[in-house]
C-alpha cells in the first residue's frame, strides 16, 4: 500500500496492462538546477512503453512521491524491467512543460527490490542542468 502523502501515477506498471494490483513501485526525484528554483520544475517519468513524447504522462515536483502500481506477478515484472531499457526522466518547464532536459537511469530488478535505493544521473540536453 502507499505511504501517506504518496501520490498515485495516472498509469500502471506494465503500461496498458490491466489486472489486480499486485504491488507498488514508488519513485522520487531530487532535481539540481543551477540558478532555478525547484518549484519551476517538473519531472515527466517514461517507462517502457508509456506515453508519446507531446502527452504530458506522470509529472512530480520535487521532493513528491509518485506511486506507480503493479498489475503483473513479480515474474512478468522482472521480465518487463529486464526488458526496458533506461528508466528516462524529462526536466520540464512547470508551465509549458517544455522539455529543457533529460536522464536516463539503467535499472535493474536488484535496484527495484531494494528499499529505498537511490540512483544519480546527469541531466542532458541543456546546459546550466545539473544532475536529477
Amino acid at each position: 500500500m502507499p505511504h501517506e502523502g504518496t501520490i498515485i501515477a495516472l498509469g500502471s506498471l506494465p503500461p496498458h496492462v490491466d489486472g489486480p494490483v499486485m504491488g507498488y513501485v514508488r519513485v522520487r526525484v531530487h532535481v539540481n538546477v543551477a540558478n532555478a528554483s525547484p518549484l519551476s520544475w517538473l519531472v515527466r517519468i517514461r517507462w517502457w512503453g508509456t506515453v508519446a513524447m507531446n502527452q504530458l504522462g506522470d509529472v512530480l515536483r520535487e521532493g513528491q512521491v509518485l506511486c506507480f502500481p503493479v498489475n503483473v506477478s513479480k515474474e512478468r515484472f522482472q521480465k518487463y524491467v529486464n526488458d526496458m531499457g533506461p528508466l528516462r526522466f524529462d526536466v520540464v518547464n512547470k508551465d509549458s512543460h517544455q522539455v529543457f532536459g533529460f536522464a536516463e537511469i539503467p535499472l535493474s530488478w536488484t535496484d527495484l527490490e531494494t528499499m529505498g535505493k537511490q540512483i544519480e544521473a546527469d541531466i542532458s540536453g541543456n546546459s546550466g542542468m545539473d544532475s536529477i
